[in-house]
């Protein structure tokens, strides 16, 4: 077998370990936690773990392409390194899935095996080129394969540096994807005011044509009088956007206060589990999907099942989410037979958490509880608008 030969069959099996890694990654029932390791330690141990395979697939991947370069192919050379490859690519895989959902939490096991999956992809397609240059008989057609080495690489390195850059907890991988759930928010808010700002245009633009048409008719121009009286249904859609607008605020500022209060560098929550921060995460980004599909059903034209399903999703999440508030005593819970108006304004009843003052535990308590009261007022103020408009 020739050295060419031997090198492409080193290849292929590099690419099948990395497609063997790939599937355990994508596997979440796949775990090799071992017992009897403390939590902290084994964590910290681990993610180091990660971080210094990592840069052994970085050498051989560089190594590799010194040995493949196309102007100066050395498939002996080439050996080593692919072999390596192979090794150190189980070894991330097996790495990845030692750090378990339940101990360490979900954010964190999703952000570190997405981080692994992104580098073997990324790797797959470089053995790729390097097994397809391998098989072809020297073609210098510079748009072969053969000539993809180099940007396969750097594709390879960059995967590799952003892995290095994983969370070393489940706090700090719930803090990366929060951010990306408030900007989700934050996008529905403005879009909602586009959509009042879009509506006013519009409904200015008709009345004027309208006017000129009927001047046309009769060579009257005076319809000043007539000015300021809407088509009624286009009022309500106009009150129904109006009243979205100020829910995507108010939502963009609860989620804001959570991460703030909950998640900041100087909360006093720090003894969150990672069940519990997986599960306010898990809240929140259902939550800003069904903000902007809310949005999306307040289009016209607006069909009110559509925008009733919605708010009743809406509410459901925003209910479940003021339930998980309300265990760390930061809410209160909405009474039977209390309406809206007395929850906003009602007396807020200490629970003191360790090493929460009273007073900022009283002043946080009532800003949730208002907040929460405003976004169940903006949302029945939609429903209403809705079925009065659905009737015009």
């Amino acid at each position: 077998m020739s050295d060419k030969e031997k090198a492409l069959a080193v290849l292929q099996l590099a690419s099948q370990t990395c497609s063997g890694a790939l599937a355990a990654l994508a596997d979440s029932a796949t775990s090799t936690q071992p017992a009897g390791v403390s939590v902290d330690e084994s964590l910290d141990a681990r993610l180091k773990d990660f971080v210094s395979l990592l840069t052994l697939l970085y050498q051989n991947a560089t190594k590799l392409a010194i040995a493949l370069k196309p102007a100066n192919l050395t498939y002996r050379a080439a050996f080593t390194p692919a072999k390596e490859l192979a090794l150190h690519t189980d070894a991330l895989a097996s790495c990845a899935c030692s750090i378990d959902s339940t101990l360490y939490g979900g954010a964190l096991v999703r952000e570190v095996r997405g981080a692994a999956e992104e580098v073997l992809d990324a790797l797959v397609a470089l053995l790729g080129v390097y097994a397809a240059d391998a098989q072809k008989s020297g073609s210098s057609d510079a748009q072969t394969p053969r000539d993809m080495y180099l940007v396969n690489t750097a594709a390879v390195h960059e995967a590799i540096e952003r892995a290095r850059g994983v969370s070393r907890s489940n706090l700090e991988a719930v803090k990366k994807r929060w951010e990306s759930v408030l900007s989700r928010v934050d996008d529905c808010a403005k879009e909602a005011q586009e959509m009042i700002e879009e509506e006013e245009e519009e409904s200015g633009d008709e009345e004027d044509n309208e006017r000129d048409e009927l001047a046309l008719v009769d060579g009257d121009d005076d319809w000043g009088e007539l000015d300021g009286v809407p088509s009624p249904r286009k009022e309500f859609v106009k009150a129904s956007k109006e009243e979205l607008a100020r829910l995507q605020s108010f939502t963009y500022a609860l989620l804001k206060r959570v991460s703030s209060v909950l998640l900041g560098p100087t909360s006093e929550f720090a003894f969150l589990s990672p069940s519990t921060l997986d599960g306010l995460l898990s809240r929140c980004d259902a939550l800003s999907k069904t903000a902007n599909d809310l949005v999306d059903a307040l289009y016209v034209p607006q069909e009110l099942e559509t925008v009733t399903r919605q708010l009743a999703t809406f509410s459901t999440l925003v209910n479940e989410l003021r339930s998980t508030v309300s265990s760390l005593g930061l809410a209160s819970l909405l009474t039977d037979g209390e309406d809206v108006a007395d929850f906003s304004r009602q007396t807020v009843s200490l629970n003191i958490q360790p090493h929460i003052t009273e007073a900022k535990f009283a002043k946080e308590k009532k800003w949730f509880n208002v907040c929460f009261a405003q976004i169940f007022k903006c949302a029945d103020s939609i429903g209403e608008v809705s079925v009065v408009s659905e009737a015009q």
